[in-house]
């Protein structure tokens, strides 16, 4: 297993760890949100960059700006 492949498996079992129902698709979005947060020093801007990243500037400064932390 090369780096990448680490990377991604890992990347997998994170996203499945805030799974309510594994495997249904509901995934716990709040909880989630407020694990990066944590992970970025309690930095709002942090959060969301790390958030761009993954979803685009557009809908990660929706989600930091009507998440309460």
């Amino acid at each position: 297993m090369d780096a990448d492949d680490l990377f991604s498996y890992a990347m997998q079992l994170m996203m499945q760890s805030f799974d309510k129902n594994p495997g249904q698709g509901d995934t716990d979005v709040e909880g989630l949100i407020s694990d990066i947060w944590i992970a970025e020093d309690e930095d709002d801007d942090s959060a969301q960059e790390f958030i761009a990243g993954v979803l685009g500037n557009e809908l990660a400064e929706e989600i930091v700006k009507t998440t309460q932390f």
